[in-house]
């Protein structure tokens, strides 16, 4: 493979074109000075028609200082008879140059008219055909096909030029098209371009091989670590569930009994709450990680509700820190959804608030099925140096903890719209469950 740099390239054709356009310039002075010979010969025989016609008399004898290259004659008599046969073919004017060919002479006859004499005086120039001047006719034909001859093979050779350039642009194009076909990339090690033949080309070709490898690998590397983290995540759901019936058997045959007093009677009551809701959240889990629609029906649910009963969960859980919650209800709309689904995740928000505010306020706000939730960081949790490195780590900052990871999952499942917004110190979340509706 002839590697070359496109420059290199390049620089080489153009410096061929041009020592071609040299070339051609260094005819065209040619061509200028031999026409300017001519110029030069017409000059001279008027100015010697114009002196020797004034010096000599039509009766004299005129010197042949230029024998062989220059003649003088006064009027048509005394004329020689093979000018007189050129004449007859071609007749001239008063003042009119002309150039006649001969076999082996080329002949300028000036009839040059004496206006005082009134009368012709013929110069006539001489020159062999072997010598320097050619014809000026002949001389304009060969001139003018040779630039005709040599404009073509430039605009040929640029046309070439450009073809060959287009054609490696396009050979790569398509090589990056099928390498980055989905059927292709498996076999990327076998796909290196062998027809290229720029450095430029071949080099970035291997870039892009050895990017797409390394890509190739960080997926296979991601795709084994999510069929993991789904098979761990799956299997802890399946695992939670035997212990999680048993309690939840157990617990319901006490109450049944009803032996309890009144204090363990209310203990027995929060365990058989918060054991429904860890089998709610082991089913909703296995259901993300599966990619599973659940199987229940469309409810109707009203957010100042949720909200409501979220917050007294969260007074008792957090009685300790007294937190005042500002809730604001704008405009008051039943929503359409899964309710359980979104008791979670409204839960959820309102319990991480409470956990990480750094003050005694939660602020809430609900406008028709969009609810919105506010709270400023806690101290202890910006200066727990490995929790705030996974905070900074995550750029999609699913929120603190496992709850606002499964709020971000639910809501991706459900089609909610969920924004989080993160300054320095203050924590913003926003879900609008009637996005679903704008979505289909």
């Amino acid at each position: 493979m002839n590697n070359t740099s496109i420059q290199h390239f390049l620089n080489r054709r153009y410096f061929i074109v041009l020592t071609l356009l040299v070339v051609i310039f260094a005819f065209l002075i040619v061509y200028m000075h031999l026409w300017g010979m001519d110029d030069t010969t017409e000059y001279y025989m008027f100015y010697e028609g114009e002196i020797l016609s004034e010096f000599y008399q039509p009766t004299e004898k005129i010197a042949e200082f230029d024998q062989g290259h220059k003649e003088y004659y006064w009027g048509n008599k005394i004329l020689a008879k093979k000018y007189k046969e050129l004449l007859k073919k071609s007749p001239l004017k008063n003042n009119e140059l002309g150039l006649y060919q001969l076999k082996n002479q080329t002949v300028y006859i000036l009839p040059y008219w004496n206006k005082i004499k009134a009368k012709r005086f013929y110069v006539i120039h001489l020159f062999a055909n072997n010598g320097q001047l050619f014809s000026g006719n002949k001389l304009k034909n060969i001139f003018t096909l040779l630039m005709v001859v040599f404009l073509v093979g430039v605009f040929m050779f640029m046309i070439k030029t450009n073809r060959q350039v287009s054609k490696q642009i396009k050979d790569f194009h398509q090589w990056l098209q099928a390498i980055t076909d989905k059927q292709q990339v498996d076999n990327i090690d076998s796909t290196l371009p062998t027809n290229f033949n720029f450095i430029e080309l071949t080099d970035t070709a291997k870039i892009v091989q050895t990017s797409l490898k390394e890509q190739l690998q960080l997926q296979h590397a991601e795709r084994k670590r999510l069929k993991q983290q789904e098979y761990f995540l799956s299997s802890l759901s399946h695992e939670l569930k035997t212990p999680l019936a048993i309690i939840s058997a157990a617990t319901s045959l006490m109450a049944k009994r009803n032996e309890l007093n009144e204090k363990d009677q209310n203990a027995l009551n929060k365990l058989i709450k918060a054991t429904k809701k860890m089998q709610q959240l082991t089913q909703i889990l296995l259901q993300l990680w599966r990619q599973q629609p659940s199987r229940q029906g469309v409810d109707k649910f009203s957010l100042a509700n949720i909200v409501e009963q979220a917050i007294m969960e969260c007074q008792q859980h957090f009685s300790e820190q007294k937190i005042h919650f500002n809730v604001t209800l704008i405009a008051s709309e039943n929503c359409l959804g899964l309710k359980s689904l979104a008791m979670i995740v409204i839960d959820n928000l309102i319990r991480n608030a409470c956990q990480y505010s750094n003050t005694a306020e939660v602020i809430i706000v609900i406008d028709r099925c969009k609810l919105f939730v506010s709270n400023q960081y806690n101290e202890q949790y910006i200066n727990e140096p490995l929790m705030l490195d996974a905070v900074v780590a995550q750029e999609q900052m699913y929120g603190f903890g496992l709850g606002l990871y499964l709020v971000d999952k639910i809501c991706n499942q459900q089609s909610w719209l969920f924004n989080v917004n993160m300054t320095e110190n203050e924590f913003n979340a926003q879900i609008n469950f009637a996005a679903n509706k704008i979505i289909q």
